[in-house]
């Protein structure tokens, strides 16, 4: 007895194949907000490390530029750390990303 053959079998791999380089672009190509927030801070923090605060200050939140002005964070950050708390180099670590409401 001879088994009839599926007419849609030859196309089944590549389907599979096409589906999963779908979901591998999206979620390694678009970046996801918390990918996105994790680098900023990593960023932030880096450039902390460096005492390049001008560039640190650039990635505060608008809110809180307003609330420091530029030349007023590059003078007290490494007068208050450095100066007042005898700072030379810090760590730190990240947990995961929690969205805020009414930020």
């Amino acid at each position: 007895m001879l088994r009839r053959r599926n007419p849609l079998q030859p196309l089944m791999l590549p389907t599979i194949v096409i589906i999963g380089l779908f979901f591998l672009v999206v979620f390694f190509v678009i970046p996801s907000e918390a990918r996105q927030v994790k680098k900023v801070v990593d960023d932030f923090y880096s450039l902390e490390q460096e005492a390049k605060f001008s560039s640190s200050w650039e990635l505060f939140h608008s809110s809180m530029q307003s609330h420091f002005s530029r030349d007023r964070y590059i003078s007290d950050r490494p007068h208050t750390f450095m100066n007042h708390f005898g700072v030379d180099t810090f760590e730190f670590e990240m947990s995961r990303p929690k969205k805020l409401k009414n930020w």
